[in-house]
């Protein structure tokens, strides 16, 4: 005869003794083990930080976007756009590295612009990586704002 169990809901995997799941404080007892790589959510991972370190991945994250946008428009060569000018190598990087920059942030100042089909694929698919790369930023501090019931 098999023995009866009661089931809290977790998993079908559960074994060991029954304790109450929620703390009376309202802390969890639940220790989670054995994670894998799947298990990490970037999204919940960005709710969770503190401001300083929020704001520092965000910066990170759209200056390494530029310098790997920046790197693919200088590949394709500075005839792909026209107004890069510069007479050094150097020089060339950052006028293609800035244009990266506003076509990013969507500003789009016009002095510098793309010439050929594969540039203007890449700006096009820039842009859309920066408009959802600031929309999620805005997101999630918000939607952390909203929890923490502080003002966003």
């Amino acid at each position: 005869m098999q023995r009866v169990t009661f089931d809290p809901g977790l998993t079908q995997k559960f074994s060991g003794p029954v304790r109450r799941i929620i703390n009376r404080d309202g802390s969890f007892n639940v220790r989670r083990r054995g994670g894998t790589w799947r298990d990490f959510h970037p999204y919940l991972y960005l709710i969770n930080m503190r401001w300083l370190p929020f704001l520092a991945t965000v910066f990170l994250a759209y200056l390494v976007a530029n310098v790997l946008f920046a790197a693919g428009f200088y590949a394709l060569g500075t005839g792909q756009l026209q107004g890069v000018d510069a007479p050094t190598r150097w020089g060339r990087f950052l006028q293609v590295f800035f244009f990266s920059s506003h076509t990013l942030t969507t500003v789009g100042y016009g002095n510098i612009f793309p010439r050929g089909t594969a540039a203007n694929f890449v700006a096009s698919f820039e842009s859309v990586v920066g408009v959802l790369g600031f929309a999620i930023a805005d997101g999630t501090r918000s939607h952390r704002d909203v929890h923490d019931g502080r003002p966003g």
